[in-house]
């Protein structure tokens, strides 16, 4: 069990992590800390569990055992709250392939509970204006593209 001081350190924490899929065990026992304000990256080769972890984490998949922590919350009791405080982009084209982008940026907007604060910030501006056609000098940008 990890202490609450020890978790308060760490942004991601990762406990006797283990998880099986169709009766065959993809992670056994992991365990690991991520402290605040690391850089931290998942090598492995394809099928390795890297994936897996981060769905984890999210709470987008239920671990077998073993308890996982991301930004000091459980991850399997995430709220809409600390979701949106959160990036994560899925490997591959997962978008839905007839939309256009407009479209796109209409439902990520719908569910984003956070886009209109972002969108009103320099940096969300500058990607909202480059998706919808224009690009816009943002203060702290200069003139970069």
């Amino acid at each position: 069990m990890i202490e609450d001081e020890q978790m308060n350190d760490s942004v991601i924490v990762i406990e006797d992590l283990v998880k099986y899929f169709d009766g065959r065990c993809v992670l056994d026992g992991i365990n690991l800390k991520v402290p605040r304000g690391c850089i931290y990256g998942l090598l492995g080769r394809n099928g390795s569990g890297k994936t897996t972890i981060i769905r984890i984490l999210l709470g987008l998949e239920p671990p077998t055992r073993g308890r996982t922590f991301l930004l000091d919350a459980d991850s399997t009791e995430l709220s809409a709250e600390l979701h949106g405080r959160i990036g994560y982009v899925a490997e591959g084209h997962n978008l839905i392939q007839n939309y256009r982008v407009g479209r796109l940026i209409k439902l990520c907007k719908d569910l984003s509970l956070q886009w209109n604060a972002l969108a009103h910030r320099p940096q969300g501006k500058r990607a909202f204006n480059r998706y919808a056609g224009t690009i816009e000098p943002c203060a702290g940008y200069g003139d970069r593209p």
